[in-house]
């Protein structure tokens, strides 16, 4: 998560006005701390974000990935 760090407090420092964090992924929010790892990471980077001085955007696309899977019958 220190790309995404790097790039937040980048995109504070050029008083860019919205976020959009490179979630793109399940809802990490809805599995318990400790699961994954990887959601893990990203539930840290989040507490970061709601801590900044600007607002943001997460676009959680899991349901988007499993409605295409299915219409292309992805293993």
């Amino acid at each position: 998560m220190d790309a995404q760090t790097a790039l937040l407090e980048g995109a504070i420092k050029a008083g860019v006005p919205r976020f959009i964090p490179s979630d793109y992924s399940i809802d990490f929010t809805k599995f318990p701390a400790g699961q994954n790892r990887n959601l893990d990471l990203r539930r840290e980077f989040h507490e970061r974000l709601d801590r900044a001085k600007i607002s943001a955007t997460t676009i959680f696309n899991g349901g988007i990935r499993r409605h295409a899977c299915k219409l292309a019958r992805c293993p």
